[in-house]
């Protein structure tokens, strides 16, 4: 009898064994693939997280460069202003009052000479019948070949605002050169008579100012252009 019950609890213990040892043999191994899955799913993480950062600070880099580059175009547009004026060291013939547009010339710059007071006055026809508008491309203004109503022919010409005839800041104004720009900005001022107004016995001259600048980085650029009228 006691051999008998020795036997089943050996039997059963022995099956008991076996399953626990089958159970070890269909279980190992299984943990390892999970943690090199959850391992690649982190590392994929917390990769897109840095290149989302990377790109967050370019952007926020890019928008200051240009408002950078906005308020040195907005400071030209002033100098401009200042220069059509014959304010600072501009020559008084920049004087609205005495010549108006007499020195605008078709090429922007008179005397084809770089770098003298007639740099970046130009007179292409601008608010006359027939007149062409300039494209803006790059570093350049186009303007194209016209002839106007009165058949004064304008030859075409390609304007390099990187360099003279146009007009850097502070050239005719005496302003300082602004700080952290990769170049100053630029101008030109397109002249053009009008008629007179109530009130008033002469004509009115009207200044379309064009005005180019970089940030920090050159390759951010902004242009802004604005239609000026001496008081």
């Amino acid at each position: 009898m006691r051999n008998t019950r020795y036997y089943l609890f050996a039997h059963c213990q022995s099956q008991y064994r076996h399953s626990f040892k089958g159970a070890q043999k269909h279980q190992s191994g299984a943990v390892l693939p999970i943690s090199l899955v959850m391992l690649l799913l982190l590392t994929l993480i917390g990769v897109t997280g840095s290149q989302m950062t990377g790109l967050e600070e370019k952007m926020a880099g890019n928008m200051r460069d240009r408002n950078i580059a906005f308020q040195a175009a907005e400071s030209a547009l002033r100098d401009a202003e200042q220069d059509i004026k014959g304010a600072g060291t501009a020559p008084p013939k920049r004087e609205p009052e005495i010549s108006g547009i007499t020195d605008f010339f078709a090429n922007c710059n008179a005397d084809n000479i770089e770098n003298t007071a007639d740099d970046g006055l130009c007179n292409r026809g601008w608010g006359t019948t027939a007149y062409l508008p300039p494209s803006y491309v790059g570093t350049a203004i186009s303007w194209p070949a016209f002839t106007s109503r009165l058949g004064v022919a304008y030859a075409a010409i390609n304007l390099d605002m990187t360099t003279a005839p146009s007009v850097q800041y502070g050239t005719f104004t005496g302003a300082a050169p602004i700080p952290g720009l990769s170049a100053q900005p630029r101008y030109i001022i397109e002249g053009q008579r009008g008629p007179p107004q109530p009130g008033q016995t002469g004509p009115v001259f009207y200044y379309r100012i064009t005005a180019r600048a970089q940030g920090v980085n050159p390759n951010t650029v902004v242009w802004l252009q604005e239609i000026f009228t001496p008081l």
